[in-house]
């Protein structure tokens, strides 16, 4: 297969000409003279309008400048009823999108890669699913998409959205597989043949990274030919029992690793990383970053490494990426009993167990400590944007907004576990049927 690369976000763009090219939610809007860009009534701006989500990446939901701000031959405060055309032609929302002979994915219009109507002729924003269907509009429920899989009736376990698709492993099908989300065309990038099976994976500007947690094997793959290279050999680094591997990260340099067992002796493990260039690699060990008994879960960001350590009785810790030495435990960011999962943004660490989501300050000492929900149990994956988490259970999709609300039950799946999300799309890998699935938020 040809190249894959990795996504850049929401980054399309729309030119128009007339006001009646721009619609949002069932406004119409302003067709920008000095810029070509559509923009939407915003009380909060000087000139009243504020550009919409498909301007250029440098001026998108910024305000208009009043010098600039063009009054339009519609005022974009009317409340005029707008026909939304069907982005996808779906029977039961489980057929796999298919393009008809047209290259499109249904007899109306174009669908993008990630579900937003991006016909020529108008932008409309993004409309929520969680937010417009089917309370507000009274319809019936959003449709779910089978995307791809099985694979040699292998499971899917993990998910990355990439661009113009998505990776995914296969568990003991032992492969790293893309779907083309403008085709609907999956196909093999890499398969792991030291591997019993892939697992988690993660993605940089090069490689896909995967382990084999049953035999404590990392590697990696390019993305551009599908080599495959061998990183981590559990046997021959940490003794004949080798190691339980489990969650990646990467950073410029490292692949890190979270050991949750170490020479089959239980309760000891932690972080540990290997350069991403393998070159003389199997001359020199892998470095032990971070203590833990044992090691689950590990994310990154600019500034520190992330880790739950501990079994039962749990911590989220956290070191900064500047300070990891081989006898560092980290700083304590929160304490829950049964921490299963969880991810950091800007400000927060959002994190479940005990049956519930809370968040705390990320670089706090269980400080300003917010139960977000209750009574959820088995959460295996949180993922978040703007405004909300998104995370599996074991048979279905919620979500919970960031602040504090209603659990929003978006879907019931078969053991799901990967997850990952789109501009409004939420794609995961289902792993009792082997399939990769998508709905709208």
């Amino acid at each position: 297969m040809g190249a894959v690369l990795l996504a850049g976000g929401c980054n399309s763009t729309f030119t128009c000409s007339t006001d009646t090219q721009c619609t949002a939610q069932g406004r119409l809007g302003i067709c920008q003279p000095a810029s070509g860009f559509c923009s939407f009534g915003d009380g909060d701006c000087e000139s009243g309008q504020r550009y919409g989500a498909l301007a250029d990446n440098g001026v998108a939901g910024a305000c208009v400048p009043v010098e600039v701000a063009g009054t339009g031959s519609t005022s974009a405060n009317d409340s005029a009823d707008v026909a939304q055309a069907s982005t996808t032609d779906i029977d039961d929302g489980t057929s796999p999108v298919v393009p008809d002979s047209s290259g499109t994915t249904g007899p109306d219009s174009e669908a993008s890669s990630d579900g937003l109507d991006s016909s020529s002729d108008t932008e409309s924003e993004p409309i929520c699913c969680h937010a417009e269907c089917p309370r507000a509009c009274g319809s019936s429920d959003c449709p779910t998409l089978t995307l791809a899989g099985p694979v040699n009736g292998s499971r899917a376990v993990d998910i990355v959205l990439v661009d113009g698709g998505l990776l995914w492993s296969s568990g003991q099908g032992r492969t790293v597989e893309f779907t083309d989300l403008d085709t609907g065309v999956t196909s093999t990038l890499a398969t792991f043949s030291d591997h019993m099976s892939v697992s988690s994976i993660v993605t940089d500007a090069a490689y896909v990274y995967a382990h084999d947690p049953e035999d404590g094997i990392v590697s990696r793959a390019s993305l551009a030919t599908g080599e495959v290279t061998l990183l981590v050999t559990a046997p021959s680094i940490f003794g004949a029992n080798g190691a339980d591997i489990g969650e990646l990260a990467v950073d410029d340099t490292y692949v890190y690793f979270a050991v949750q067992t170490l020479g089959g002796i239980g309760g000891i493990g932690g972080i540990w990383r290997v350069p991403k260039d393998a070159r003389g690699f199997r001359r020199s060990a892998p470095q032990l970053v971070a203590l833990a008994q044992p090691a689950r879960d590990i994310t990154l960001d600019d500034e520190f490494l992330y880790y739950i350590d501990g079994d039962g009785s749990d911590e989220v810790r956290r070191i900064a990426v500047d300070e990891l030495t081989d006898d560092t435990s980290g700083a304590m960011v929160v304490r829950q009993d049964n921490i299963t999962a969880f991810v950091v943004d800007g400000d927060f660490i959002y994190y479940a167990g005990q049956d519930t989501i809370g968040r705390a300050d990320r670089l706090g000492s269980n400080d300003n400590i917010e139960t977000l929900a209750t009574d959820v149990d088995n959460i295996r994956k949180i993922v978040v944007d703007e405004h909300n988490l998104y995370f599996t259970a074991s048979d279905s999709i919620s979500s919970v907004p960031k602040s504090g609300g209603p659990v929003v039950d978006l879907v019931t799946s078969d053991d799901p576990l990967g997850l990952a999300l789109g501009c409004d799309t939420v794609y995961w890998a289902e792993s009792a049927t082997g399939t990769i699935r998508s709905r709208l938020k």
